[in-house]
């Protein structure tokens, strides 16, 4: 079993994220019934989840009636408690804060260390059902029948209200303890102080009696609220109201073929919802006996009863419901952040297109033109390499005059055909404008993107405040770090040309002794190919030209080999030390330094995963609950 500091932790953080990503995603302009989702999952959460996980009595169930203005909300509560307890208003949104009614003496219940019904704080004094305020009054339903119930505001108040329960004669009509939460009309979606408070009440209750009236049993707002409560697997009983008797069972129908198709995800699986009126009745209709007897109270209160009876079975029900709707809405209850993520992505998209066009004009501008003459440095120290040693260092001389004529063209044919300089910018140089070029791109899609959500706007305002030196601070740092690096690196990589020759002299000695059996054997064809007169002498130089011309080829081959490993090389350490970084912070700036992006992604991550840990643990719970309640019945078999 989980620690109980370890489970409230875990509790507390999911709720917290929950109503943080709702905040958040208001602030962002999300339509209403995502928000709405995202409440009464940390509702769902608060006042159902972390109560059962510690260990809270089951009793007493709450009962959330709901519905539209007008459809006759405070005649159910009173049919249901048997006795007018609730203020009964024809004015439309009358009612503005939830009323909870104590309908047995052991109605009482703790308040769990999260709080209960989130902003809303209890009134300590009564106060009439239409105060718009953030608060929720408690009241006691009195016994006698004929009285309504007086307040439960205090510790003191319930225990004298239970004591004098007790010691009288009249028998409690509710066998089990019930909270009937008298809640909040529903207007529109617009009005928040009212969807707020009557989303705590839909979340908390057990089960939910939803009024409709025939005048207003098709209006949106409530059929929406209608469709939350299903999809959140609440027990719900519909009840219709002021209805003629005789119509009764054809606007059930009608009901049921108007609305059950907006509530149901799939066709194949027709809703198990009862529905069950209460026609119109007189004002002395609805008081003391008349009411208790009348039938259709009767019915629905039994209907209530059914779902009731088994209070743990009851409260396990809508703990697995609230898990369930956790569990399998997550995706959707995230969804509305995906589109401030998909603008973090196609901010990502747009720095790392900056990035590759950054590097590829490196490349283009500055490093492909480089000469980087210690290859050439190298190449000729290699060739010096080549000639015989010691002794035969006489050997090497003699060659060298017969490649004198070649040596002296190859040096002409250099000078005359070579072109001007063509004016290079400095490495320096051209990274500062290719930086110039990515930040002005990105500036610019900021601005035309920064209509189209507020992430844009806050990275279009970034450029104009201080973020363009920010990332100019970022990259004199990083290119300082790149010089020493590329310039120790070049330098090693030219070196180590000769340096490796050098550390293998049987490789070296293989090498010279090949080239000078190249060079006797173009000795051996000059003479063969001129004879015995002084033309020989012409073809001896021909024929040992060539075989330098060949060596010369071959060498320029591999230093033009490493030269081009060592730019490539350069590439990697640009994007080592300047662009990658470059790119990388910029991607995460939106979502850092304590932004609301920074918190998204972190929520958006946690708020899965702590629902994954939550579903464990009441598995765990339920199975342990299963033991106790085993080991408790074999004992009571046993004695």
């Amino acid at each position: 079993m989980i620690e109980i500091s370890e489970l409230r932790k875990l509790i507390r953080q999911v709720a917290e994220d929950l109503r943080w990503l709702e905040d958040h995603l208001k602030q962002n302009g999300t339509e209403a019934i995502p928000l709405f989702r995202l409440r009464l999952a940390g509702v769902v959460v608060r006042n159902v989840i972390a109560p059962y996980l510690e260990n809270q009595n089951a009793i007493p169930l709450h009962l959330a009636v709901l519905g539209g203005a007008g459809t006759g909300k405070s005649t159910i509560v009173n049919a249901i408690v048997g006795q007018v307890v609730a203020e009964a208003n024809p004015q439309a949104g009358y009612t503005r804060h939830p009323t909870a009614y104590l309908t047995h003496p052991e109605a009482d219940f703790k308040i769990h260390p999260f709080g209960f019904l989130g902003s809303l704080e209890r009134s300590e004094k009564q106060v009439p059902a239409n105060t718009d305020q953030d608060i929720y009054q408690m009241r006691l339903v009195s016994r006698s029948g004929t009285e309504p119930g007086g307040e439960a505001n205090s510790p003191g108040a319930l225990e004298e209200a239970v004591k004098g329960a007790l010691e009288g004669s009249t028998q409690n009509p509710i066998p089990v303890p019930w909270v009937v939460w008298d809640c909040p009309d529903m207007t529109t979606w617009a009005a928040t102080g009212y969807v707020s408070r009557l989303l705590e009440i839909i979340g908390l209750a057990d089960v939910i009696i939803y009024v409709a009236s025939d005048e207003r049993y098709n209006d949106m707002v409530p059929t929406e609220f209608l469709q939350l409560a299903v999809r959140a697997g609440k027990s719900v009983v519909i009840c219709l109201t002021k209805m003629n008797e005789k119509d009764t069972s054809s606007f059930i129908q009608h009901f049921k073929k108007e609305i059950f198709p907006k509530l149901q995800e799939s066709k194949n699986n027709p809703l198990q919802i009862p529905v069950l009126c209460m026609p119109f009745r007189k004002p002395e209709q609805m008081v003391g006996d008349e009411l208790r007897k009348d039938r259709y109270r009767i019915a629905l209160f039994n209907q209530i009863l059914v779902i009731t009876e088994k209070p743990e079975e009851a409260r396990r029900a809508t703990v697995n419901a609230g898990m369930h709707f956790l569990h399998q809405e997550v995706q959707e209850l995230l969804a509305p952040a995906q589109k401030d993520l998909e603008v973090l992505q196609n901010w990502r998209e747009q720095v790392l297109t900056g990035q590759l066009e950054f590097d590829q004009r490196y490349r283009r501008e500055f490093l492909n033109t480089e000469p980087l003459p210690r290859f050439d440095e190298a190449r000729e120290q290699l060739a010096e390499m080549f000639e015989l040693p010691g002794a035969a260092r006489v050997a090497s001389v003699f060659f060298r005059i017969l490649r004198m004529p070649y040596r002296f063209v190859q040096t002409t044919l250099k000078q005359t055909l070579a072109r001007p300089l063509a004016f290079q910018q400095g490495e320096y140089d051209v990274l500062q404008s290719a930086l110039r070029a990515w930040l002005d791109a990105l500036h610019a899609e900021a601005i035309r993107a920064s209509q189209r959500h507020p992430l844009w706007k806050q990275i279009a305002d970034g450029f104009q405040s201080g973020l363009v030196a920010l990332i100019k601070e970022q990259f004199e740092n990083n290119f300082r770090r790149f010089q020493l690096s590329a310039s120790n690196e070049m330098e090693a990589n030219s070196s180590a040309i000769a340096a490796r020759l050098l550390s293998n002299q049987s490789v070296l000695a293989g090498l010279r002794i090949l080239k000078l059996v190249f060079d006797l054997l173009a000795v051996l064809a000059g003479i063969w190919v001129g004879g015995l007169n002084w033309l020989t002498i012409i073809w001896v130089v021909v024929f040992v030209s060539l075989v330098q011309i060949g060596v010369d080829l071959l060498l320029r081959f591999y230093i033009d080999q490493k030269r081009e490993q060592t730019r490539s090389r350069k590439i990697g350490l640009i994007q080592q030390f300047i662009s990658a970084p470059l790119a990388e912070w910029m991607v995460q700036w939106p979502s850092s330094g304590g932004s609301a992006y920074e918190k998204l992604l972190l929520v958006v991550k946690r708020i899965p995963e702590g629902i994954r840990q939550l579903s464990g643990v009441i598995a765990s719970h339920h199975a342990h609950k299963g033991d106790l309640s085993e080991k408790k019945s074999q004992k009571e078999t046993g004695s």
